[in-house]
């Protein structure tokens, strides 16, 4: 479980449980970026920590651009489901799952909040290499809406 931020742009720390060692020799090279789809990071971080929903991320960024970590980047987080990328079919092991509060499709769908992360993915990017834009991983679960 995380125990101190990876980053100073952290403003707290909400651990999950639903996490597990990186895939054996993998390191994160990809930045995942999802939106949440719910009406609230609050009601959003709640459910990432839920051992029930067996889903998490590293971080979320709230409405007002807030980070909170719920997964150390060391760690795999249970973001990006049954996909893959490139020849890669285990993309938890080898990403950093960034989700952006939106309450997506059924709410509204508002705008993508670009200037929300646009300062913070270098940063992570240091660590780690992005997808290239406009590109998307193929074979998202069925319960995941991908529109690119």
């Amino acid at each position: 479980m995380i125990l101190k931020p990876d980053s100073p742009l952290i403003h707290a720390l909400h651990p999950s449980p639903n996490t597990e060692d990186r895939r054996k020799g993998c390191r994160a090279d990809m930045i995942v970026l999802h939106y949440t789809g719910m009406s609230s990071a609050d009601k959003a971080i709640r459910w990432l920590a839920n051992p029930k929903s067996k889903v998490s991320c590293h971080y979320v960024i709230d409405e007002a651009g807030g980070i909170t970590q719920m997964v150390a980047e060391t760690q795999r987080a249970w973001h990006a489901g049954a996909s893959h990328w490139a020849g890669e079919t285990d993309i938890n092991s080898v990403s950093i799952g960034i989700e952006v509060q939106n309450p997506g499709h059924e709410h509204g769908y508002p705008e993508y909040p670009a200037e929300r992360t646009s300062h913070k993915r270098p940063r992570i990017a240091s660590r780690a290499v992005p997808l290239p834009m406009g590109r998307r991983l193929t074979g998202l679960p069925s319960t995941t809406r991908d529109d690119g």
